[in-house]
């Protein structure tokens, strides 16, 4: 009797990719490490080793995430992220630097012009996140991300001129508090005697931040206009410590103290729009 010999190669299990067997919950672990956690590649596949027993490569980590993106932008996940970002009335952006190990090159193969910024523009309670990478942090390439095109409400920021293009379209814009106390902070360090003016711009800020709290509290969508005139007049007017300097000449440009206060008092509007539309934070 002759006997046949034949070899077989079992499916992988659902979930896997590849000839790796790692099912779904060691990719999810990965993927949210790395991202949501931030944590670096070689490190995710430190942790999962030490914290879970599942000793994976770097490389590994590193294909989840492209499988991820893959599946993501095969599902139209931006076309449908931009879409649910324009069915809100409040957005925040923000655009951070982002260290990389090579820039990307141009036909030529040198690198590309610009610093790599990685762009977050996500609802006030974080329910929408949405993350996109620009090659720098220009107009234009805030401008070609789409996420803002055609939207219409209002957004949270800061006061860097890319974010400027989109400001005809909006119901308004509200200056990010967070940037202007950390500005306000830096005056105030320069001097503290002479740039006291600048600590009390920290305080109505966050006074005005605790009056929009307790409004909410009490059903109200504005507060008192007699109350918000008072808080606007306080950082214009300071009643202790000197005034906001003068334009005067400093080693890049003007005195730190005069651009915060030109920016309080030619952009008010923006600083108090949290406090009259109580839905942006």
């Amino acid at each position: 009797m002759r006997l046949l010999r034949k070899i077989t190669t079992a499916a992988p299990p659902w979930g896997a990719a590849g000839n790796v067997t790692y099912g779904p919950n060691v990719n999810a672990a990965a993927i949210l490490l790395v991202s949501e956690g931030n944590v670096p590649l070689e490190r995710t596949a430190h942790l999962m080793a030490a914290l879970l027993g599942a000793p994976v490569s770097t490389g590994f980590v590193a294909r989840a995430l492209q499988r991820l993106a893959q599946r993501l932008t095969a599902a139209g996940f931006d076309e449908a992220m931009t879409q649910a970002l324009h069915a809100e009335e409040v957005l925040c952006g923000d655009e951070n630097p982002t260290n990389v190990v090579h820039k990307d090159t141009d036909e030529h193969g040198q690198p590309m012009p610009g610093s790599p910024h990685a762009v977050t523009v996500r609802t006030p309670d974080a329910r929408l996140v949405y993350y996109a990478p620009i090659g720098s942090r220009s107009k234009s390439a805030l401008a070609g991300l789409g996420v803002l095109e055609g939207y219409t409400g209002y957004l949270v920021r800061d006061d860097y001129a890319g974010w400027h293009q989109f400001d005809p379209q909006l119901a308004g814009v509200q200056q990010c508090a967070a940037h202007l106390i950390r500005h306000a902070k830096g005056v105030l360090e320069l001097h503290p005697t002479q740039q006291q003016w600048a600590g009390q711009v920290i305080t109505v800020l966050r006074q005005a931040a605790a009056a929009v709290t307790a409004a909410q509290a009490q059903g109200h969508h504005q507060l008192d206009p007699q109350m918000l005139a008072d808080l606007v007049n306080a950082t214009t007017r300071p009643s202790s410590g000197a005034s906001p300097p003068t334009a005067t000449d400093w080693p890049n440009g003007n005195h730190p103290g005069y651009n915060l206060a030109k920016r309080l008092d030619d952009k008010a509007e923006q600083v108090w729009t949290f406090t009259r539309n109580l839905a942006v934070p």
